[in-house]
């Protein structure tokens, strides 16, 4: 199993959502809740970005979600955003070790998942797909985490305008595809 290490440390005092993870630590239940809702959602459209799958994606929640709550994961100065991105990423690697050595692939459950996606959703799937796992990662960090193009050029060792130009590359298809699509009606 491959093994990554979150840390977590001086973000609980930078804001309310900050102070969260020292309140989750401390045992507070509805601290946990208030984290669901403002990162379950988050989790499972990374999640699921990164690993193709729903099922997976559900599990990956799973997993982050028992992570914090254990407090299972080493001290840092990530703030809250990056803290649960690296998170998310970290269990997914680990999960997807394990899981192409050792799970069946759920496809019923899969199928059951993909019919529920709304349209917009199924479209932003197609378009994002094209892309490579460092632009869909981009997207990823810009749109679910709020990451300055600064801070993912920093993480991901590119350049920012490297970064700004394959965000806007990926913005400007998915208006495409909206352009496209609306013409069609």
């Amino acid at each position: 199993m491959t093994h990554c290490s979150v840390n977590v440390k001086s973000i609980m005092s930078k804001n309310k959502v900050n102070n969260l993870i020292g309140r989750i630590r401390d045992g507070d239940k509805k601290a946990f809740r208030e984290f669901d809702d403002e990162y379950g959602n988050k989790i499972m459209t990374a999640a699921r970005y990164m690993t193709r799958s729903f099922s997976v994606a559900d599990e990956i929640v799973t997993i982050v979600m028992v992570k914090v709550w254990r407090g299972d994961y080493e001290n840092s100065d990530y703030y809250i955003n990056k803290f649960v991105w690296e998170l998310t990423k970290c269990s997914v690697l680990e999960y997807m070790g394990d899981y192409r050595n050792t799970l069946a692939y759920d496809k019923e459950r899969e199928i059951a998942a993909t019919n529920d996606m709304t349209e917009q959703d199924r479209a932003m799937d197609r378009i994002l797909w094209r892309f490579d796992d460092k632009d869909r990662e981009i997207i990823l960090r810009r749109m679910l985490f709020d990451y300055t193009f600064e801070e993912i050029a920093d993480d991901m060792r590119i350049s920012v305008s490297e970064t700004q130009e394959r965000y806007q590359c990926v913005m400007n298809m998915m208006k495409e595809k909206i352009k496209l699509k609306g013409d069609d009606a």
